[in-house]
């Protein structure tokens, strides 16, 4: 009997945690295009990043793209070794672009913070070169 009941409590443990952070997984949320989604609470940013170049695309939990002026975003990056630097974005078709120094490192990690409907989602990504 205590048999039948240790694994009927097992089987009924594993089930509450399958679903924790589901939205985080690799290719949970669909790119439109061609990068990393990085789930928020108010919104998702699909990030690329390319030779230099770090393209950010507000979407919205349903799909699609969020209009640029509805978003304010602002980043840091940080060397692995140094401080954390500011990162500029400009809005050019649909995403928000900045060019990274990344100072001789390989690596950086970006720490971008977004406003939207008056929710801030704070997201990291890593970045190489």
């Amino acid at each position: 009997m205590r048999a039948v009941l240790v694994s009927v409590l097992m089987v009924l443990c594993s089930s509450v945690f399958a679903h924790e952070g589901h939205d985080d997984a690799p290719g949970s949320v669909k790119a439109f295009h061609g990068g990393v989604v990085k789930t928020g609470r108010g919104l998702n940013l699909e990030v690329i990043s390319t030779a230099g170049e770090l393209k950010v695309f507000p979407l919205a939990h349903g799909g699609g793209d969020i209009p640029l002026n509805e978003v304010k975003l602002v980043g840091t990056a940080q060397p692995p070794k140094g401080k954390a630097l500011p990162i500029a974005f400009e809005s050019k078709d649909g995403a928000f672009y900045s060019k990274i120094d990344f100072k001789g490192a390989y690596r950086l990690s970006v720490e971008l913070k977004a406003e939207y409907k008056g929710k801030i989602d704070k997201i990291k990504v890593q970045v190489e070169q």
